[in-house]
């Protein structure tokens, strides 16, 4: 009885022991995790798990009556089927899973009656890509643009140099850097959503830009707006580089800087001290490391002093135009007024005064009388002006002169005659003078400077002894304008057009009215972007008296 007591109790704990699994297999077989691994554009992998080990079956189709199925005989509980009859490219498929373990329990997955889905890649390429090209390019580096493909599945962009790929884009451009010099291959593709690879485009054929080593140019390096304290740096660059300053008294131990990339240059500085004498160096360094420097002095405070204005003006002319030509303080501006002191009728900026001072105001024109009011405001804001009366007289006036003897035995000759209006009687003797005589030619002409609306000749002084003036020549209308003295060989032109070429020549004419050959011609190209005046100047005569007499006489 006792052992009958032990058998049962061992049956019963086995039966305890195994009851867990007939208790699940009773209440039927789950699946989980259902899902579409891979996708091409024949086939996909459907994976799914069970929670026994169990066949798998997939059945699947356009529609949702399905229609195709394939099924594998392993029993697992990780299942996995690629099913390829039936497949399409570039279409959707419904879909649902089952298994069956080997108690016979089969369990289904159709996506509570919605049934799972996946669509196969389509095989159609994206079109080609066209226009390519370098929309801007360095020494090391190429940006690439394309026309961009309006295609709804476009994925990326493939960029192909020397036939390798460098690297894709989802846009249609591309920077490659890091380039070498030499000539480069480019070509792009197109790649889509389903990894298809369109034809590449048209081969471009680049290369970059050579390596730079030139450095900034600078220019126009001045100090502007100096107070007890502070001062304002500028100067010109002829390519984007950076501001730097250096400054101190005696030493260049402070700095002011900025890393913007500019051609305009302007930058303050501060901690002066008042009076103190300080050296500058204005520094640039373009885009490649490429640096240049140049030094100036100033002293520090705030400068009180008015420009000066150098500047004679006959108060009668004979002509209806006339030159003012003078000097002011460098870099000044000038401001020239007349008749009408609202409305100026030229102006020079403080570049075009440089560093010389010399100014010129050409064929000015001129009303019977005249008030000419000039204007000069240095960089520190300081300003002064000149007024000037000028009257024009073209009436010549009638000169009755008594006889003079051709031979005389005295020292002294006396002229007597009269005259209809107060005038100046210049008397000129000179008992070795050659009247054939011809000055020599001007050598030396130049462009020195070009603006919008203004062209600035130098040429070199003439040092012949008998020098009279000297004549402007410009093709489309020449002679414009005479110049004296001899150390005066500059001429301003500001009666031009922006954006055109004028050509011009130099000669110059001696005190017995003999002219010498002109210059080798020299020809400037003003700067667009200013004022098409339209005004051609008006023929001067060169041959006016400017000689040196012996003598000078107020005669009424």
């Amino acid at each position: 009885m006792k052992r009958m007591n032990d058998l049962m109790a061992i049956f019963l704990i086995q039966l305890v022991l195994t009851l867990p699994f007939y208790t699940a297999s009773a209440y039927g077989l789950a699946i989980s995790d259902v899902r579409v691994a891979k996708v091409t554009s024949n086939s996909a992998s459907i994976e799914w798990l069970t929670d026994n080990f169990s066949n798998g079956k997939v059945r699947y189709g356009k529609t949702a009556s399905l229609g195709f199925s394939q099924r594998h005989d392993n029993f697992v509980d990780n299942h996995s089927l690629n099913i390829v009859n039936g497949i399409d490219s570039d279409t959707a498929y419904f879909f649902a899973v089952e298994s069956s373990d080997l108690m016979g329990n089969t369990a289904v997955d159709n996506n509570s009656n919605n049934f799972h889905t996946f669509k196969t890649l389509d095989i159609t390429p994206p079109p080609q890509v066209a226009g390519l090209q370098a929309a801007s390019k360095t020494s090391s580096s190429i940006l690439l643009s394309w026309d961009a493909l309006n295609t709804s599945d476009l994925s990326y962009y493939t960029i192909y140099r020397n036939r390798i790929a460098v690297g894709n884009s989802t846009t249609n451009s591309f920077n490659d850097t890091g380039i070498s010099s030499g000539s480069l291959s480019y070509k792009v593709s197109a790649v889509d959503t389903s990894g298809n690879e369109g034809l590449s485009s048209d081969s471009f054929m680049v290369s970059a830009l050579p390596l730079d080593s030139a450095a900034p140019a600078i220019s126009n390096a001045d100090v502007l707006g100096v107070t007890d304290a502070t001062a304002r740096v500028t100067w010109i660059t002829d390519e984007n580089s950076t501001t730097i300053v250096l400054y101190g008294i005696n030493k260049t131990d402070k700095a002011k800087s900025s890393a913007e990339l500019v051609t305009n240059h302007s930058i303050v500085i501060d901690g002066l001290v008042k009076n103190a004498n300080y050296t500058i160096l204005v520094k640039s360094c373009d885009a490649s490391g490429n640096c240049a420097n140049l030094s100036k002095s100033f002293t520090a405070g705030k400068d009180t002093t008015l420009p000066f204005i150098n500047l004679s003006t006959p108060r009668f002319v004979n002509r209806r135009v006339t030159d003012l030509i003078g000097s002011t303080e460098p870099f000044s501006q000038l401001t020239l007024f007349v008749n009408d002191m609202n409305i100026p009728k030229r102006s020079l900026g403080n570049a075009e005064t440089g560093n010389s001072g010399k100014f010129a105001f050409s064929q000015v024109q001129l009303e019977q009388d005249n008030i000419i009011r000039l204007v000069a405001v240095d960089k520190s804001n300081n300003r002064n002006q000149k007024i000037f009366e000028v009257s024009v007289d073209t009436q010549e006036p009638s000169v009755q002169l008594d006889e003079v003897p051709l031979l005389t035995s005295k020292t002294n000759l006396t002229v007597k005659g009269s005259v209809n209006e107060q005038v100046l009687i210049k008397v000129f003797v000179d008992a070795k003078a050659n009247e054939t005589a011809v000055p020599s030619q001007i050598t030396g002409l130049n462009a020195t400077k070009v603006g919008q609306n203004f062209v600035e000749l130098q040429w070199n002084e003439l040092k012949d002894k008998d020098f009279s003036h000297y004549v402007v020549y410009r093709e489309d209308s020449s002679p414009i304008a005479i110049t004296k003295p001899a150390n005066f060989n500059l001429f301003i032109d500001a009666l031009v057009d922006s954006g055109r070429s004028y050509t011009y020549q130099i000669s110059a004419v001696n005190i017995f009215a003999n002219e010498g050959t002109k210059s080798e011609p020299v020809t400037a190209t003003t700067l667009s972007g200013g004022a098409a005046l339209g005004i051609k100047p008006k023929d001067v005569d060169i041959f006016e008296d400017f000689r040196k007499p012996l003598m000078i006489l107020n005669w009424d």
